[in-house]
């Protein structure tokens, strides 16, 4: 078995046939019980209605912002994009911004960056069979256009080498940010202490409840279990020891005890994280962001829409091009790729469809994992 491993590990191995199907074993419903993992942390592990890895760890994006600064410009802290850009015009008044981590100063847009902005705006990236890419569909193209408006319209910074700097400085003070800049703050800038807080990413009140649905990515660690080993049976009993509420917890509470809290990590466990060695603002933050988490789905090529996201974001950004012009070159791009990769996995033949691929979302992860009675009774 490995642990540990990036989350995209078991699926680039099960499509391969280098990895075991995790749920195959008869327990794999209650080891990953909703109790434990929140249904996104599964959604990149599944193939063909199987499972092939375990979520260890989970890392996500919060929103920080300089308590100080923001009471000396008389702004309240925003909750939603809308109020984000109302806040934009006086920060900007004082040579001061906001931070989106598309602003980083890498060319390559992860899907973290990107994708948060289209499940807000009730878009997919894939088709249902995955097998194209929907990144034309009105609610992506709109996404889309708003996550470049944010940089050409109201001006939020290209480039920026380094947020924790211009944190500290007072010139970017208010962004998103990962939890590893939590420690960051509160070990390295000793002379913000009381200055600074952390609440969830900005997002939109798309169903008008009053309450606004901060969409993040949840991106980890996992476990997973090679095809080729000989001890399965052994190899599974690992991986629940490893799992286990009580493992993990203790596993918390060894790192803060023998390296310190600068050394944490987020257990996919929620019921550890609640039993953590971390503060509980923190425990709060992952609790809220992990219930409007997505994992992009991992499917044969999925690679090429990450980079042809990366590729609109930065034509229509860079190169001012239109939008609509931007996704219909990459569209093509992608879905040639997605083909590609399809045919070589044996799910396209001729040009004709012998096998399905249903892509994996929250909608449907559970009835996977636990089958359609248990989902339907609980």
């Amino acid at each position: 078995v490995a642990i540990g491993v990036s989350s995209t590990l078991p699926m680039e191995l099960a499509f391969r046939g280098a990895s075991y199907p995790l749920s195959d074993f008869p327990d794999f419903a209650e080891v990953t019980s909703e109790s434990q993992f929140m249904p996104a942390a599964l959604d990149c592990f599944e193939l063909d209605g199987k499972y092939y890895g375990i979520p260890d760890q989970m890392s996500f994006s919060v929103m920080f912002y300089r308590k100080d600064i923001l009471e000396y410009l008389g702004l309240e802290v925003p909750k939603s994009w809308d109020e984000v850009i109302n806040i934009l015009p006086i920060l900007q008044s004082y040579q001061m911004n906001f931070y989106h981590p598309l602003g980083a100063d890498s060319s390559y847009k992860n899907y973290g960056a990107t994708t948060p902005f289209i499940y807000s705006y009730g878009g997919e990236v894939f088709s249902e069979n995955g097998m194209t890419t929907v990144l034309n569909n009105e609610e992506v193209i709109q996404a889309i256009q708003f996550m470049t408006d944010l940089f050409n319209i109201y001006n939020l910074p290209r480039q920026v080498a380094s947020f924790f700097e211009h944190f500290r400085s007072g010139t970017l003070p208010i962004g998103v940010g990962t939890l590893d800049m939590y420690l960051q703050l509160k070990y390295a800038s000793p002379e913000l202490a009381g200055q600074w807080g952390m609440v969830p990413v900005p997002g939109f009140d798309t169903d008008n409840d009053g309450e606004v649905e901060s969409w993040t990515t949840a991106y980890g660690k996992a476990s997973l279990m090679f095809a080729s080993s000989n001890m399965k049976e052994e190899g599974w009993e690992f991986i629940k020891w490893w799992n286990k509420t009580e493992t993990q917890t203790q596993y918390s509470q060894n790192i803060k005890m023998c390296l310190g809290e600068r050394y944490l990590i987020i257990p996919a466990n929620m019921v550890s994280l609640e039993q953590s060695a971390w503060d509980q603002e923190i425990i709060n933050a992952v609790k809220h962001a992990a219930k409007y988490s997505r994992i992009p789905a991992i499917t044969p090529g999925s690679y090429a829409v990450e980079r042809e996201l990366s590729n609109i974001w930065n034509k229509v950004v860079i190169d001012l091009v239109d939008v609509r012009v931007a996704v219909g070159e990459g569209v093509d791009t992608v879905n040639h790729e997605l083909q590609r990769k399809y045919e070589e996995f044996g799910y396209i033949k001729d040009g004709e469809i012998v096998k399905d691929y249903l892509v994996p979302n929250n909608d449907n992860v559970w009835n996977w994992v636990k089958g359609r009675d248990y989902y339907e009774q609980n």
